[in-house]
């Protein structure tokens, strides 16, 4: 059985071992939101435990992105940005933190930003 290096199904909770994989994994989804953003974007980071070399985790990828505004993060020319990328809207506006959630397919979760 061959092991996914991101994602865990809706619903599970599993950890493992850290991979270095993870890492590239980010930059490569920085690149993609720097992309798709460009100057709404005022820093995109890798944060939680995939972030942390050595530490078990759950294999999801989380992005902290800062955003120059929130008004801005909550247009719905923002969201589309997001959504050509993959992400679905997951949550709600709550003390000014924007939560999204991106599914691989609708069983998978890989990766969660928070602004």
């Amino acid at each position: 059985m061959r092991t996914q290096a991101i994602g865990l199904r809706r619903g599970t909770v599993r950890l493992v071992r850290h991979r270095e994989q993870w890492h590239k994994l980010f930059l490569k989804e920085k690149q993609r939101l720097w992309q798709a953003l460009g100057p709404l974007a005022r820093h995109i980071e890798h944060i939680g435990s995939t972030s942390v070399c050595g530490l078990n985790a759950k294999p999801i990828l989380d992005i902290d992105l800062g955003v120059v505004s929130m008004h801005q993060a909550r247009t719905p020319s923002f969201r589309k940005r997001l959504k050509q990328l993959g992400y679905s809207w997951r949550g709600k506006f709550m003390h000014d933190r924007l939560r999204l959630i991106f599914f691989s397919d609708r069983n998978v979760c890989a990766n969660t930003i928070c602004m």
